[in-house]
């Protein structure tokens, strides 16, 4: 039989690659014949570029970057396809993962780390970037990328202004660079919320990244201030875009400054390591994630490779630390079935540190019911 491990992190426990690595060898005791595909996802959230490059056999390398407070770091750019696209995780410089509770203020943070990373990519020959936009500090519409990449933005007197959240208030001209990078820019991202407005950056997001609700309003009227300069200075409106409040507007950022599109991350992902090749060579197909649930179908991995399964008609199986309320609705999206790691009445600190021993165990007792 041939097996295609497809699997999502088991956040803050197991990475995509780790689950993989112990699928197979689970498979492999349990049916020794096995051919097994390694082929990790993810959605466009932590471990996606781990992920995409680990399933395209291809490298990683650190380069000098600042997180969101300014300061030095070593940040990853994955490369795959020969080199032609590089994969960057804004968390891994512009991250809320990088700065301590006490330090998170989304006037005071900035992308200009994630723009590094962009550059150094191209200036390494890289044609194309993905940039996975989940788990950010910021909240600056993208003006530090923009900023790494030769934008300047000044206020009234001509002087540069903050390249963070709170700069934005003072913001009057934004000048481009006179010579563009050419570059193509797809960033992995299922957050639909506009800019601004009660469903924008600030109101939704603010909070989770340490804003008072003094500074969600100052934030509110940076990103609307913002919206009104990118229009009148280069011709693009962001205002009413779906995810343009992404990522602390760095969704807005991405169409206005790189002339990028935001995609379904899983879509993304999928398409760009082949799974659907790997797939149609399977016999079965496991995939997985944390927990699933009702909410797993609206743009998650399990749900976008059991689409893939369904298509093809091959079994799909998930393997997930949880299988909460709801999930069988993934039933008519392709999924054969289900099982959690869980071994019975266990807390989640329990089952996020014995997690290896319980997904192998799992993945060993499901190998040996279906193999022929």
């Amino acid at each position: 039989m041939t097996y295609t491990l497809a699997f999502n992190s088991f956040k803050e426990s197991l990475s995509a690659v780790e689950l993989c690595r112990l699928g197979e060898r689970a498979i492999r005791h349990a049916d020794p014949r096995a051919r097994v595909i390694r082929a990790p996802v993810g959605d466009g959230g932590d471990g996606t570029m781990e992920a995409m490059v680990a399933a395209a056999g291809e490298r990683i390398i650190q380069i000098p970057a600042l997180n969101p407070l300014f300061r030095p770091i070593q940040a990853p750019i994955g490369f795959i396809h020969n080199g032609r696209v590089a994969v960057i995780e804004m968390a891994k410089a512009s991250g809320l993962a990088l700065i301590s509770a006490r330090d998170r203020n989304p006037l005071k943070t900035t992308t200009f780390g994630t723009g590094l990373l962009m550059d150094a990519a191209m200036k390494r020959g890289a044609q194309e970037i993905i940039l996975c936009i989940g788990g950010s500090a910021t909240t600056d519409g993208g003006i530090g990328a923009a900023a790494a990449l030769g934008f300047d933005f000044l206020d009234k007197t001509g002087c540069s202004i903050p390249l963070t959240g709170g700069g934005l208030a003072s913001l009057d001209r934004i000048v481009p660079p006179k010579k563009r990078a050419r570059v193509i820019v797809r960033a992995a991202c299922d957050v639909r919320n506009p800019l601004y407005g009660k469903n924008g950056a600030a109101y939704v997001y603010g909070p989770q990244k340490g804003a008072t609700p003094a500074m969600v309003k100052e934030l509110e009227a940076g990103l609307r201030r913002f919206a009104r300069i990118v229009q009148r200075d280069l011709g693009i409106s962001v205002a009413d875009r779906e995810g343009a409040g992404a990522a602390g507007g760095f969704g807005a950022g991405i169409m206005a400054f790189f002339g990028g599109r935001l995609e379904r991350g899983i879509d993304l992902v999928m398409r760009m390591s082949n799974l659907e090749q790997a797939i149609r060579r399977s016999d079965i197909v496991f995939t997985g994630e944390g927990a699933v649930d009702s909410q797993t179908v609206f743009g998650k991995a399990p749900a976008g490779v059991a689409a893939l399964c369904k298509k093809h008609r091959v079994p799909c199986i998930v393997i997930a630390g949880g299988v909460n309320e709801g999930a069988e609705v993934l039933y008519r999206h392709g999924v054969t079935a289900m099982f959690s790691i869980a071994p019975g009445p266990v807390t989640l600190d329990n089952c996020m540190k014995n997690a290896a021993s319980y997904f192998s165990r799992t993945m060993t007792a499901v190998t040996r019911a279906i193999r022929k």
